[in-house]
């Protein structure tokens, strides 16, 4: 065959690659080639990023617990590190602060000064087990302060009035009376002492707030039983007879007793009789305790 026959013949056979292209496109289903280009450049151009890929089972976390006496303040930083999947213990015996009661520890997720954060778990056993997070976390454990046979009188009540928080941390409160009157002064210094008990630098754990539409009501009303501390609370109101506490010292008391027995739904009157001085009206250091220990222990925020 002649060379310019042979040559010929390549050229025949030769494919352009525009031509063969069309040929995968038609065999593909008929696709335009004009479309092939701005397909390549939507593929191309694409900035979004790829998911992160989830973090295997059992991966390394590790746990920052700042510790609290709950009413003298921080005791000192910890941390703890282990798998995901798994659990460590606390024993308070064993963290090595001094003037803590032995016996009870309340655990929650950290947050600002102003805000409670949420529940993870309480133990009156003298030490708590705890599950790791599945990422990095910080935590706040409270520990009570140190008072002999203070925290028990509370457990036997717990069974029948719950000895939980009735509502929310900040509630507010407006001042009315039923059916007889009295002083505003008692009554304030109730609530600010409540306040106070409440509230440190290191951590507020709810409030009483005057409104003009608060949702509790505060006031002076005739008791007509018989009642040994003279005062009355309901569903969403607390009264004291006038008539019956007539000095500025019981009527203060019996205000902070009562608006105790309010917040944390607690019937039991022997632990409410501590929590007053008799002779001052004003909250004693075993009602400081008390209010406290209500706060940081409940799942309530």
């Amino acid at each position: 065959m002649p060379p310019s026959n042979r040559k010929g013949t390549a050229v025949k056979n030769r494919i352009t690659r525009r031509r063969f292209l069309e040929q995968a496109a038609r065999a593909a289903g008929g696709a335009a080639l004009g479309s092939l280009p701005l397909i390549q450049a939507r593929c191309k151009g694409t900035t979004e990023p790829e998911p992160p890929p989830p973090p295997p089972p059992g991966h390394d976390v590790t746990v920052t617990i700042q510790f609290y006496n709950h009413t003298q303040g921080p005791l000192g930083e910890k941390q703890y590190t282990g798998k995901s999947d798994g659990g460590f213990s606390l024993d308070i015996g064993q963290l090595g602060f001094n003037g803590v009661y032995p016996m009870r520890i309340a655990v929650r997720k950290a947050d600002n000064v102003e805000t409670m954060g949420s529940f993870v778990d309480f133990s009156k056993a003298g030490s708590i087990y705890l599950n790791y997070p599945e990422n990095n976390e910080s935590w706040e454990a409270y520990l009570m302060n140190s008072r002999e046979n203070t925290y028990e009188l509370f457990d036997a009540d717990e069974k029948i009035h719950g000895c939980k928080l009735s509502g929310p941390r900040n509630i507010t409160w407006r001042r009315l009376d039923f059916g007889s009157t009295g002083p505003d002064e008692p009554i304030l210094e109730a609530v600010r002492q409540i306040n106070e008990a409440l509230s440190y630098p290191w951590k507020k754990y709810g409030s009483l707030t005057q409104s003009s539409g608060g949702d509790l009501q505060i006031g002076y009303d005739i008791i007509p039983y018989v009642d040994p501390y003279n005062g009355s609370l309901q569903e969403h109101w607390i009264t004291i007879d006038p008539t019956r506490l007539t000095t500025y010292e019981s009527r203060l008391g019996t205000f902070i007793t009562t608006i105790f027995g309010y917040l944390t739904i607690t019937g039991l009157r022997v632990v409410t009789a501590q929590m007053t001085d008799e002779a001052t009206g004003n909250l004693t250091p075993f009602g400081k305790d008390m209010i406290g220990y209500f706060y940081v222990k409940d799942a309530v925020y």
